[in-house]
This record gives structure tokens, sequence and C-alpha cells, in this order.
């Protein structure tokens, strides 16, 4: 895989801790890693507070704090970060928040 080294770990970091951050102590945070070719997919699943459908795609803006994560300090940037950092590698994020099973990203 080409790409910054650090950059991406960082990624890796700030979407794992997200995850870690917003989920119960006593759940369970899932990563998978899958290669397609010359490209690969993160996915972490986490059973986090629900993000309403209207509030996904907000998510990776910078400063966006969905009103489930206000009582958790932070400052919104991580996933904004993440987000930027793969799309300067030619990639995407996404978000997907089921009912009852938390999100994955």
């Amino acid at each position: 895989m080409r790409g910054n080294a650090e950059i991406l770990s960082l990624v890796v970091v700030n979407v794992l801790d997200n995850a870690l951050k917003y989920s119960l102590p006593t759940s369970l945070v899932i990563i998978y890693l899958y290669r397609a070719g010359k490209y690969f997919s993160l996915e972490v699943s986490d059973s986090g507070c629900e993000i309403p459908p209207e509030e996904q795609s907000k998510v990776f803006d910078p400063f966006y704090r969905s009103n489930c994560t206000r009582d958790v300090t932070g400052s919104g940037m991580r996933l904004a970060f993440a987000a930027r950092a793969v799309q300067l590698h030619d990639g995407e994020v996404c978000l997907a928040s089921v009912e009852g099973r938390g999100e994955r990203r």
C-alpha cells in the first residue's frame, strides 16, 4: 500500500479512539481489514451511541458533535482529520449507524 504511514497510522488511532470513547466499557469494538487488489478497507464496528440518519453525513465535518456525544469531552476534530487524511490518499470514509447496533466507520 502506498501512502504516508505516519498519517495513515493516525487515521487508525483516531477512528479506534473515537469508537472506544463512545462505547460502553463492556462493549466490543471490532476491527475489520479487507484487501481488494490494490485497495484496502478498514472497518471499525462499535456499540456506541446511535447517530440519527440526518446527522450521519455531518460526523466527518470539523467541530461537529452529535447530540449523543456532547456529554463526553472532545473537539469534534478526530473524525474530520481521519476523513481528510483518507481523502488525500484517494480514499473515502463513511458511517453506517443501525438502530440498536451502534456504528461502523
